[in-house]
């Protein structure tokens, strides 16, 4: 699995068509429980903190051990403690970049162009 803190390599990215794109991987999301999110459980924080996905997401990532509470199986109804860690390990896909140089056509303190 790749983390934030691993250097990107020649061999995590291809070109097509004059587009560089990195290769889909696996990503660990972990959060501390927030003093907000106490006594509720987490995939009703989560639904709510993190609307890009629905209810239904959430309950299945749970079911199938990609949301986590302490490392460990937790029912979709449990409520979140202090202290507690949640992990939310994705399939990541990134959007293509351009593969070519940048040509900068001005710069001074407001704007690079």
């Amino acid at each position: 699995s790749m983390h934030a803190d691993v250097a990107i390599r020649p061999e995590d990215y291809v070109v097509v068509d004059g587009l560089r794109m990195v290769l889909p991987y696996e990503f660990e999301f972990k959060s501390h429980v927030k003093k907000r999110w106490i006594g509720r459980s987490v995939v009703d924080v989560f639904t709510e903190e993190f609307r890009g996905r629905d209810r239904s997401y959430f309950e299945e990532a749970l079911r199938s051990g990609r949301l986590a509470v302490d490392g460990r199986e937790t029912g979709v109804d449990a409520p979140l403690q202090p202290s507690q860690v949640i992990r939310h390990y994705i399939h990541r896909h990134e959007p293509p970049v351009l593969e070519e140089t940048i040509r900068v056509v001005h710069c001074d303190e407001t704007m690079v162009v």
